[in-house]
């Protein structure tokens, strides 16, 4: 047991397999052994004996429901085409760990083999010449070649052979050259006795990035774990040479840095690495390319790329199309191949690229040229050479990152029915998404297929923001409406809540004290703000005109101050919220001082309740 965990811990998962099942079939089983067991098949793709070892150990009693295991094995079925046992196990990991990236994917796109199957059929497939017996992958266009890494035979195999998987050491190979002779090696600059794999060239052909094994005097350097890490390097092109090679400065010695690919504009390099901050295995970053030639700090492409499996060879199109390999997302088995389309750093839909491209094996590596829809890209699937082979690819359609529904999202305002234009409406729950509705009072947006639950805030100014929910129905449009409430600004202390209902005063017959049906029509909606704001407390304060003594008008005023008081508390208000205050004739809202200096009209207006807004 301990020299198979030597050898597991040491990546040598090949020949931690053969030690396993020697202890296996001499009747030691246990779940640590099962556990190591499917690990070591499902890190070497070897997805049939990982499941068949998975199975075994959640049939054991005391398998502890591990949802990572549950993961895996639900992964590892697909390669075997039991996608409703797979699926299956995916409730189960859902159930678990709900808040899992690659659980939310499945919960979100229950219907991802129909949405697969349905763009089978966008690209078509051919083997190349240029394959070996050997692991052949990662090409990269050349000019009029290729470039591709190649563990085929290099007449040092038995030194230099890779403890995870027992094959040969990779080297970078282009297709040019004698073809009689085969594919040809690049120069000794570039290819050590390291690994070198993943070439990508700049636009104007003069720089080289490739991965290479972390090295000291063209060997091996490992760290304090034993692992020599993987680092990216760079080359240029001098006099027909790749010289000046060097490691890049955001690489480091104890996490792994590989895959280059650049942007369109070649303002960025794209990488796959499991260094600190990593959401799984490894994660694709971008990292710009300074003017000065320098780097600047590396960028997680964040959860709706990278999961906490693994999401790795990066390759960016000249359409803005972002390619990459990932078991994290809902696939047909194994790494399958995805799309995503890159507009101002905004991501569209992720949709994985089907059949005949993805398989129930690993597929990866994949580069297309965007104006002749030609490419390349790799698999271990059987039928191949070797344990990876390149395929040759032509697109036969365009990538639809739409599910061809369309969801319109209306907002109103909530009174009058009218649209709002310029309210602000977010959508979360599939991708981060902002729009402002134009003068229609509407926006559009392109559900991620197989999206569920969406949440949707509209908000606008001077409005209480509304929300809704939506859920993806068969149906190509639909329509969902939030309609708005406009907001209470409530009056200040002092305030004449009449005036700020935009009504007139209460007002009052010569020497009455009773309420008018004029009166009462204002007191109601008084009435009614009072009950939509309890917070708000008045004052009444009651007038009269200048006719009588003073002392006869304090007393009329005064009724008038009751009689106000009273209704609102009839109506449902507590008397608690309501003071009085009685001022008989004075202040006056006009000149009137002389009563028979006015007009009827103009005495009248003096004769008045007031509601002012107390604190």
């Amino acid at each position: 047991m301990k020299k198979a965990d030597k050898k597991y811990n040491s990546f040598a998962y090949v020949n931690a397999i053969d030690s396993y099942e020697d202890l296996v079939a001499k009747g030691y089983t246990n779940e640590e052994v099962l556990k190591k067991l499917g690990n070591s098949n499902y890190l070497i793709a070897n997805y049939d004996e990982a499941a068949k070892w998975y199975g075994q150990l959640i049939k054991q009693e005391t398998f502890d429901n591990d949802p990572e295991y549950i993961y895996r094995y639900a992964v590892s079925l697909k390669s075997l085409e039991q996608y409703e046992e797979s699926n299956q196990w995916m409730e189960k990991f859902y159930s678990l760990k709900e808040n899992d990236l690659r659980a939310k994917n499945f919960e979100n796109n229950r219907d991802y083999l129909k949405e697969i199957g349905n763009r089978a059929g966008t690209f078509k497939i051919e083997k190349v010449g240029f394959n070996s017996k050997e692991s052949d992958f990662s090409p990269a266009f050349y000019g009029e070649e290729v470039l591709f890494s190649s563990a085929r035979d290099t007449g040092m195999v038995t030194k230099y052979t890779h403890s995870w998987n027992t094959r040969p050491f990779l080297d970078i190979y282009r297709t040019g050259g004698n073809q009689k002779e085969g594919p040809e090696k690049l120069s000794r600059n570039i290819n050590k006795k390291t690994h070198e794999s993943s070439p990508v060239l700049s636009n104007d052909g003069q720089t080289l990035y490739f991965t290479r094994n972390n090295s000291k005097n063209g060997g091996f350097a490992k760290d304090d774990e034993g692992v020599s890490r993987l680092k990216i390097y760079s080359a240029t092109l001098r006099d027909g040479e790749w010289k000046n090679v060097k490691v890049l400065p955001f690489n480091g010695d104890d996490f792994s840095t590989a895959h280059p690919t650049l942007s369109p504009d070649g303002k960025w390099l794209y990488f796959a690495s499991n260094r600190e901050g990593t959401y799984g295995d490894s994660d694709i970053y971008k990292v710009a390319i300074l003017e000065n030639g320098n780097f600047g700090e590396p960028i997680n492409l964040g959860p709706k790329i990278n999961t906490e499996s693994s999401e790795t060879y990066p390759y960016f199109g000249k359409d803005g199309v972002l390619y990459f390999a990932s078991n994290g997302h809902p696939g047909i088995g194994g790494l399958d191949l995805f799309a995503v389309k890159v507009e101002n750093e905004e991501f569209s839909n992720i949709i994985n690229l089907a059949m005949p491209i993805n398989s129930v094996e690993d597929d990866f590596s994949l580069i297309i040229d965007a104006e002749s829809g030609k490419g390349y890209f790799a698999s271990n699937r059987s039928g191949g050479m070797g344990s990876d082979d390149i395929y040759a690819i032509q697109q036969l359609k365009p990538l639809e990152f739409s599910c061809g529904k369309e969801l319109i999202v209306k907002v109103i305002d909530i009174e009058n029915g009218n649209y709002l234009n310029a309210a602000n409406v977010e959508i979360s729950g599939e991708r981060n998404f902002s729009a402002v509705t134009e003068q229609e009072g509407y926006i559009t947006f392109d559900p991620k297929c197989g999206a569920a639950n969406l949440d949707i805030l509209a908000q606008k100014e001077g409005y209480e923001q509304g929300a809704a929910t939506y859920s993806i129905t068969d149906e190509e449009k639909q329509e969902i409406t939030i309609s708005l409430k406009p907001l209470v600004v409530l009056p200040k202390s002092g305030d004449n809540l009449l005036a700020y209902l935009n009504l007139e005063n209460i007002l009052f017959d010569l020497d009455k004290f009773n309420l008018t049906v004029d009166a009462i029509t204002k007191l109601d909606k008084a009435v009614q703000f009072l009950k939509d704001n309890p917070t708000v407390n008045l004052q009444i304060r009651s007038y009269t005109d200048a006719l009588a003594s003073k002392s006869y008008n304090i007393k009329l005023s005064e009724n008038r101050a009751k009689t106000t008081r009273q209704y609102l508390v009839d109506q449902g208000i507590n008397a608690q919220r309501l003071s009085i205050n009685f001022y008989g004739e004075e202040n006056l809202v006009n000149d009137c001082t002389v009563w028979s200096n006015c007009s009827k009209e103009e005495n009248h207006k003096n004769r008045r309740s007031e509601l002012i807004v107390m604190e």
